[in-house]
């Protein structure tokens, strides 16, 4: 069967349609001015979009010219995209990164015939899904392509729009890009198509109210999304959630059965080999020890960490200042090289705390950089750092006698902390 007949399938004429679209949009082509290109009329390339007509052979000839288009009907390459599309979906909703890199190499092999393909819509949203999901992939890599899918966007499945709408809120997320993220997690909700994905946008809703000051609404998100991982039997996401969930009520100094949890995940990681999860257990069960004051358990749990970034020196920094004094503090930090600090979360809030610190503990003036801590752990919404940069800072300006300085950031304090824990 020829390439024409093939298009002309009901089914076919929707997607190539789309592909067409996809197409104008990558040129930077009104329908109008594709419409002359071809020399067609509006209305009719308006219907060969929308899948209404069947394509003519003169006029499919003429798109293919303008776009320099090759289609690819290579069924056993469809078959293969599709198989690969269950596999990386499947790692996704079950937390299994280091599949999803590798899959996303071999999808990656055949780009340029998916981008040129019926099947296009489907390899374009599974692209966005991995350069969102897979760590240390630069996310940004998929932002033409939205550009792209959002032209298309009415004119998909249910299925389609489900899985898109997840996956560009998390484009949205990794952007700081809270408010968007969530609005398209909550569209991702509204179609209960695709097995899964509706308790991995709970999650992800609970997961962008947790850094965004809003933990009671967080852990109710985590709380319906473990219920629905439970379900079926996800493990891995329902041990996760229930870790985070934990990690609230951390920061919200709602301890009771928060160590159960921290050991279960702990034990949990070590079973499964998860090092990064294992690293941010015991980041929080440090975290645990130190908002309870009990600074030499905490300084016990960071020598049990395998991390090594800017966040954990700064915390190593502060325990020995609180339980040995600004001696053993300054010894320690004395011992690091913050010329040249090691990557890491957050590398620009913690070298500004770590710099604060350190002319905190030598006696020598601190307001600058105590004042960039609080900015930026305000800015990346950084709850506790929020509350120890506040405690300095308050006795800084009283100290100098700027009250009204004082008064306002306390009421700043007392809002950020009233919506982070009521």
């Amino acid at each position: 069967m020829d390439k024409l007949a093939l298009i002309n399938r009901p089914p076919n004429l929707k997607a190539f349609g789309r592909l067409i679209r996809i197409l104008r949009t990558r040129h930077q082509l009104t329908l109008r001015a594709l419409a002359e290109k071809v020399n067609f009329s509006h209305a009719y390339m308006r219907k060969v979009e929308y899948g209404e007509t069947a394509l003519r052979q003169h006029l499919y000839d003429r798109l293919c010219r303008v776009f320099d288009l090759d289609l690819c009907v290579d069924k056993t390459l469809q078959e293969r995209f599709y198989d690969l599309k269950k596999t990386i979906e499947h790692d996704i909703l079950y937390l299994n990164s280091l599949n999803m890199r590798t899959n996303l190499d071999v999808l990656e092999q055949d780009a340029n015939l998916h981008a040129h393909s019926l099947w296009v819509i489907d390899y374009m949203i599974l692209y966005v899904g991995c350069m969102t999901f897979v760590p240390y992939k630069d996310h940004r890599d998929a932002d033409s392509t939205i550009t792209e899918l959002d032209s298309v966007v009415e004119m998909m499945s249910d299925a389609q729009r489900q899985r898109y709408y997840l996956y560009r809120g998390l484009y949205h997320y990794c952007e700081n890009e809270h408010d968007a993220a969530v609005r398209d997690y909550q569209h991702s909700l509204s179609f209960d198509v695709v097995p899964g994905l509706k308790p991995l946008a709970l999650y992800l809703i609970g997961r962008v109210y947790g850094e965004t000051f809003r933990l009671p609404e967080s852990n109710e998100y985590y709380r319906r999304a473990e219920s629905f991982f439970h379900a079926s039997n996800n493990e891995m996401r329902a041990s996760n959630t229930r870790f985070l969930g934990c990690a609230n009520r951390i920061k919200m100094r709602t301890f009771d059965g928060v160590v159960d949890v921290l050991d279960e995940a702990l034990n949990f990681a070590h079973r499964h080999q998860l090092s990064s999860l294992a690293s941010a257990v015991r980041f929080h069960y440090m975290l645990y020890h130190f908002l309870r004051r009990e600074h030499e358990a905490a300084l016990a749990m960071l020598a049990k960490t395998t991390e090594d970034s800017l966040r954990i020196r700064f915390y190593h920094a502060l325990n020995r200042f609180y339980s040995r004094g600004a001696a053993a503090a300054t010894d320690y930090l004395e011992q690091l090289d913050l010329e040249h600090p090691p990557a890491g979360d957050r590398m620009i809030l913690y070298r500004y705390g770590l710099r604060f610190l350190w002319r905190y503990v030598m006696g020598e003036p601190y307001e600058q950089e105590l004042e960039w801590f609080f900015q930026e752990s305000f800015t990346t919404r950084s709850y506790i750092e929020v509350q120890i940069a506040y405690r300095y800072l308050v006795d800084l300006y009283e100290d100098t006698r700027r009250y009204k300085d004082a008064f306002e950031l306390t009421q700043n304090i007392i809002a950020i902390t009233k919506q982070a824990l009521f």
